[in-house]
């Protein structure tokens, strides 16, 4: 799913994205990335940006012109380093000492030129100006390297402010762009104020430091007129107080980035599907949706079907027989609050939830590694999951063939514990199984949980699934069926008795 939303060009989007699909914090301490107003103002924007496909082709070749790396080399940590390492500073007295030697060299060059004097003071002036370099000559090395390891992200860092100041300026922008665009220094009502000065006119002007203080190192003939006139060591000084002056602010203007290119990756989403619906975001634990379909099956093979929970209807107890789509719905279901909770649309004719946090225990494996069992690890998982519905954190869970690794009657007793436990905590969800022993814990549970079922049919000797959820608990399986379809039962099988 990541990889279908995500059509982010730096790091910073690609952040921003993984953080509103995890739910994790946003960088606001007061805000969170599944709080109902922040999912409804995402919405807003990514309703409003769907249509401008032209904004979106224009992001995808941003950077496409300059000479090395990617857009994905704008790494945000590597880049708030970078504006947090020490300054190398040069004290006044060494500033006043390459304006003075700059001086000498001036009129020494031009007394020369026009025959007054020999060249000899020119090449004393030099020679104390070589000494002068000499002993700034560590920090000039490490100026140097931070001007080069800051140049090219930078520089794609103010194509994607460009972007986001151009996009932020036209009249009446949704909330949440509005506030992305006071976040780098320009809003709708500042467009005619040419007194303020975005973010990316900031960065343009580190550049311009940056390309001098490569060109005095490079450029034979600028190299020569830099070290007389000594422009290096002022350019140094420029850059140094840049990176305090303005590095501060880079970690919110990366921030303001990837929250920008993340709404245009949902936005060209919601283009490609139009058909899908934004969900309506509620206060109370609940989700209601119908004709819910997984988001990665094609549309032409996708069944949808219907789920409600909430306080009243707290979990849905799903069996059936192998491939009859309990795993997809379960799927279904977190993927929609997940790409909901970003603010895109989702496949869906019409869904209601909470913002909550997703408990998932599908596909829980072994691991050799770690000398984990299957049954250890998904009651580690159980815990983890546990752990969130106890610290009051609105929950769904989805537990997928809840504790199969363990005998029958381990299976029922734990997953009773487990799921009287989970419901005690106000969390809602479905549970998944093989095992119909325990769909007698909906009738315990009764009328907090109910049962449901998918089912297969036989048709010219072959197994069908009609992928359709129904109430009720399902009636037969279908493992001999398949089993004695590959050969693997035999005339035993057929009989029921031993060899």
């Amino acid at each position: 799913v990541f990889q279908l939303l995500c059509t982010t060009r730096s790091r910073c989007g690609e952040v921003a994205l993984a953080r509103w699909l995890l739910g994790a914090p946003d960088p606001a301490p007061e805000t969170a990335a599944f709080d109902a107003a922040a999912i409804r103002a995402r919405q807003q924007a990514v309703a409003a940006l769907s249509p401008e496909s032209e904004l979106r082709e224009r992001l995808a070749l941003t950077g496409d012109e300059l000479a090395s790396g990617k857009p994905s080399d704008l790494d945000p940590r590597a880049l708030r380093a970078w504006s947090a390492a020490e300054p190398m500073r040069f004290s006044a007295v060494e500033r006043g000492t390459a304006v003075a030697l700059g001086g000498l060299a001036a009129a020494a060059a031009a007394t020369w030129a026009a025959g007054i004097t020999s060249f000899l003071p020119l090449l004393v002036v030099a020679t104390a100006e070589a000494v002068f370099a000499q002993a700034l000559k560590r920090r000039m090395r490490c100026v140097d390297r931070l001007a080069e390891s800051g140049e090219h992200p930078l520089s794609l860092l103010s194509q994607l402010l460009s972007l986001l100041e151009e996009r932020a300026r036209r009249p009446s922008p949704p909330a949440a762009l509005a506030e992305l665009g006071a976040a780098v220094g320009v809003s709708a009502a500042l467009a005619s104020d040419h007194a303020a000065r975005p973010a990316s006119a900031d960065i343009a002007r580190f550049g311009s430091l940056a390309r001098s203080v490569a060109s005095a190192r490079r450029n034979g003939v600028y190299a020569l007129f830099a070290f007389l006139l000594q422009i290096r060591v002022h350019r140094a000084h420029a850059l140094e107080r840049w990176r305090v002056e303005v590095g501060p602010a880079l970690s919110r203007w990366l921030d303001a980035v990837g929250e920008f290119e993340a709404l245009l990756a949902l936005a060209g989403y919601a283009h490609e599907h139009p058909d899908d619906v934004f969900p309506d975001i509620v206060s109370m634990p609940s989700l209601q949706a119908s004709g819910l379909g997984h988001p990665l099956l094609p549309e032409a093979n996708c069944v949808r079907n219907d789920v409600a929970l909430d306080s009243r209807h707290a979990l849905l107890l799903i069996s059936g027989s192998n491939m009859s789509g309990k795993s997809t719905l379960l799927r279904a279901v977190g993927l929609a609050v997940v790409i909901g909770q970003a603010g895109a649309p989702v496949r869906a004719r019409t869904l209601r939830f909470s913002p909550v946090q997703v408990g998932a225990c599908i596909s829980i494996h072994d691991s050799l590694r770690d000398g984990s069992s299957r049954f250890w690890a998904e009651i580690t998982r159980l815990r983890a999951i546990d752990d969130v519905a106890r610290g009051g954190r609105p929950l769904i869970f989805l537990l997928d063939e809840l504790l199969s690794g363990t005998n029958s009657h381990d299976r029922l007793l734990g997953a009773r514990a487990v799921l009287r436990q989970l419901l005690a905590h106000g969390a809602i969800g479905i549970v998944t199984t093989h095992d119909l022993a325990l769909a007698q814990l909906a009738d315990e549970l009764s009328p907090l949980a109910s049962n449901a079922h998918f089912e297969d049919g036989l048709q010219d000797g072959r197994m069908v699934f009609d992928y359709r959820m129904r109430p009720g608990v399902v009636e037969r399986g279908n493992a001999l069926a398949l089993m004695r379809s590959l050969g693997l039962l035999g005339d035993a099988g057929e009989s029921g008795t031993a060899p």
